[in-house]
This record gives structure tokens, C-alpha cells and sequence, in this order.
């Protein structure tokens, strides 16, 4: 029984080392496409840097931690919202990226293929560290092969980062 002070010293000591995390999820605004009738246009297109909140430094307050040590990307999806039961059918890949001021671009999620369906989950990048790019402000953007759906299209998301404190 005297091992056990020592062995909960240890457990809580260790507490700020990376051995706390909690995920934290932030919506992606509602994105249009628009639509092409004849199936034509597509090739590869490049969005523009879009911000996305993420304000590591005040979850880790909300939760009554210590400053986050890490910060990686756990999920990412999105989700046809207009037409209505609309699937990803135009794409055939997609990449994400995380771009902020002063840091070098980053590729954070891709999918390849796509599969036809209303929502899709892109595969993260392992070890991609996040924090110093939600601290900078950080911005996503993406880069998708396919063709443009044949009518206006609406999608949202849905991204989860793991904060390791």
C-alpha cells in the first residue's frame, strides 16, 4: 500500500505531458456549387482559402486544462445538403489543405476515390501537428478532381481535432 501515493503522484504528474486529450468538433460552412446541365466543365479546380475557427487556446479553458501541447486532425466530412439525397458522384478525389500566415501549406485530409454517396469522411494525414495554424489563423482550402454536378449543389462538414493537452 505505501507504492500507492507514489503511483498516483505519477499518474497526475504526468498529466500535462500529452496523457490528457478531449476532441473538439467546429462546423464547415454550407458551400455551393454550381451546377453544369450539360456534364462538361471539370478538370481539377482549387478553392480559395476559406478561415476556419479554431480556437484551440479557449476550448482548453472551457475544459479547465493546461495549454494544449498538440493539436491533429481526428475527422473530417461533409455532407450533400442540397439536392436533396445528393451524392458526391462528380468528384473522384479530394484533397484538403491548412494554410496560415508565415506557415509553410499543408495537406491534412484526402479521399481517392470518392464513392457516390451523400456523405463522404476523408482519411486524415497522419502526424500533421495543427496548433501552430489555428494560433495563426488558420485557413483550409481544397483541391478536387471531377466534373461540376449537373445542378447547383449545396454541402456542409463537420471537422473533429483531437487536443492533446
Amino acid at each position: 500500500m505505501q507504492h500507492l501515493p507514489y503511483f498516483l503522484f505519477v499518474a497526475f504528474a504526468g498529466g500535462g505531458c500529452g496523457a490528457i486529450s478531449f476532441d473538439h468538433g467546429e462546423p464547415i460552412p454550407l458551400t455551393m456549387l454550381p451546377g453544369d446541365p450539360s456534364g462538361m466543365l471539370g478538370g481539377q479546380v482549387t478553392t480559395p482559402p476559406e478561415p476556419l475557427v479554431l480556437d484551440i487556446d479557449a476550448e482548453t479553458q472551457k475544459q479547465g486544462t493546461g495549454p494544449a501541447s498538440s493539436a491533429r486532425l481526428k475527422s473530417l466530412t461533409f455532407t450533400i445538403k442540397k439536392p436533396v439525397n445528393g451524392t458526391f458522384y462528380f468528384a473522384t478525389e479530394v484533397k484538403i489543405y491548412m494554410v496560415s500566415v508565415g506557415l509553410k501549406e499543408v495537406e491534412i485530409a484526402r479521399l481517392s476515390p470518392i464513392p457516390n454517396t451523400n456523405t463522404i469522411s476523408l482519411k486524415p494525414t497522419p502526424n500533421v501537428e495543427l496548433l501552430p495554424y489555428a494560433r495563426a489563423g488558420a485557413q483550409i482550402k481544397a483541391t478536387a478532381t471531377g466534373v461540376f454536378p449537373r445542378e447547383d449543389t449545396e454541402y456542409d462538414g463537420w471537422v473533429v481535432i483531437n487536443i492533446k493537452i
